[in-house]
């Protein structure tokens, strides 16, 4: 196995995917990892939200296939539910899929623009040397060593690669569920419909079709995951008539860093010299509505475009991609004014600025870039 590159990407998720492939279109020797064998499921909702994220994909991808989307292919938008107010909606065609499929397909189109991709390959260290990296790897029952110039992060939120070049960050992690039932509710059909109440908020749930089954979807903080799944479900019996001897198909989750306050103040930066982390591992994940494949396809698609700008240069790749995530994190501030609003809605016991203000966030994160 070869084991010098221009670029190595660790993680194989969309950002991983769209940044490998740009870089191998624009000449760069890529090799992409993935710790498990694809294809692998992932917990997601597994839409591309957002007509930025939509377009970024179409642009480095083509469509999605109509083989790779699941029934009903696509959303027609989303649903806001709060008690005491009218349900109001958001018209955005979203695609929707399940994770494993949207990640095989883009990492097969990757590998048709000359991107090298190892599966099963579970990385276990990076380190710099000589203003490169060393990147330590188990696969196949052998350990292997790779080299290259630059290192993409894409390794999700308990990421290896950010846990080598910052040692002493210790995120937060939430919580997140999925419950899958075999059941239709009398909801908005072709919605991803969100719950919340005065009592919740900030904090909802959602449901959403997919296939033959309705998932359900949400987050907590560690240790509250079974109590908080439990009031979702009551939520649905109460309000939506979901049979309270209904049991799930199959349940399962994951965590999500929370880095909002290490990049807000400046504690965390995403990037060492060469080395550029995205998506998830770098903390991205979407305020208020939580979303993170769109923030993970566009800072893959800048990281990607920072490096293959690097290697021209002669430059560091870190300043010009940190400037990116400036932006980005601008951006994500002005969202938290939302939070502020939907925090007073439910202070005043007011569900329908409640629902004005939820409605709004989504609105707004829709359009963010």
């Amino acid at each position: 196995m070869p084991n010098i590159w221009d670029v190595i990407v660790v993680g194989a998720g969309p950002g991983g995917a769209l940044a490998a492939k740009r870089c191998s279109r624009n000449g760069l020797k890529t090799l992409l990892l993935e710790k498990r064998e694809v294809p692998r499921d992932k917990v997601c909702s597994g839409m591309v939200m957002g007509e930025w994220a939509q377009s970024i994909l179409t642009d480095e991808f083509g469509e999605i296939p109509d083989d790779v989307l699941v029934e009903p292919k696509h959303l027609l938008g989303y649903a806001v539910h709060v008690p005491g107010a009218t349900v109001q909606t958001l018209d955005v065609k979203t695609p929707i899929t399940w994770r494993k499929h949207l990640d095989y397909w883009m990492g097969k189109k990757a590998q048709e623009d000359g991107v090298v991709l190892w599966d099963g390959a579970r990385v276990t260290a990076v380190e710099e040397k000589n203003g490169g990296y060393i990147v330590r790897l188990n696969k196949g029952g052998e350990t292997l060593e790779v080299e290259s110039e630059f290192v993409i992060g894409a390794d999700g939120a308990r990421s290896v690669v950010r846990e080598a070049l910052f040692p002493e960050l210790k995120p937060t992690y939430w919580h997140c569920y999925r419950e899958c039932y075999n059941v239709k509710l009398n909801l908005p059909e072709k919605r991803f419909n969100f719950f919340s109440t005065i009592e919740t908020a900030p904090f909802y749930f959602c449901t959403h079709d997919k296939e033959n089954f309705m998932l359900m979807e949400g987050g907590a903080a560690i240790g509250e995951i079974k109590e908080t799944a439990a009031q979702s479900m009551q939520f649905l019996i109460d309000h939506h008539g979901l049979d309270p001897n209904e049991e799930p198909v199959w349940r399962d989750g994951c965590v999500e860093p929370i880095l909002y306050r290490e990049m807000f103040t400046g504690e965390f930066r995403p990037a060492r010299g060469n080395a550029l982390i995205i998506g998830d591992a770098a903390g991205l994940n979407m305020p208020v509505t939580g979303e993170g494949v769109g923030t993970s396809i566009k800072s893959g698609f800048d990281a990607a475009n920072v490096i293959i700008g690097a290697k021209k240069s002669g430059e560091m790749a870190q300043d010009a991609y940190l400037k990116t995530i400036d932006e980005v994190i601008v951006k994500f501030q002005d969202i938290y004014a939302f939070s502020r609003r939907i925090k007073a809605a439910a202070a005043e016991n007011n569900p329908q600025a409640l629902s004005n203000a939820l409605l709004e966030s989504w609105d707004y994160a829709l359009k963010l870039f």
